[in-house]
């Protein structure tokens, strides 16, 4: 039997720097999201420092709830709650693409997690 031996074209496999810097941002407003990640994008190319932006899967949470407490039981609503999330992935970071990361105003109700 042949094993299948299919190649994933697209994916850019760098050797592993100390420089590399990995970007979470978390918002529920996919737009405001964007526009953050493009913000960031932007302070980044601006320092001459290589960077990609990958979007990662939506979590998405469902609650059920009765509508009525006691007698009519199988009258239900449902709630959904979308958690988008971005990975920005800086290649060589400079110090000039850090300390200018710092200095980047974000509005409210988005998260960001560096490591």
């Amino acid at each position: 039997m042949k094993k299948n031996t299919k190649k994933i074209v697209g994916t850019v496999q760098r050797k592993k720097d100390k420089n590399t810097i990995k970007i979470i941002i978390k918002s529920y407003d996919h737009k405001l999201l964007d526009l953050v990640a493009q913000n960031i994008f932007k302070v980044i190319k601006t320092t001459n420092s290589e960077a990609t932006i990958v979007p990662l899967p939506t979590n998405k949470k469902k609650f059920t709830v009765l509508r009525a407490t006691f007698k009519f039981k199988d009258a239900r609503e449902q709630f959904e709650i979308r958690l988008h999330r971005r990975l920005i992935t800086i290649y060589s970071a400079k110090e000039e693409a850090i300390n200018s990361l710092r200095n980047i105003s974000l509005p409210g109700g988005v998260d960001i997690q560096i490591k």
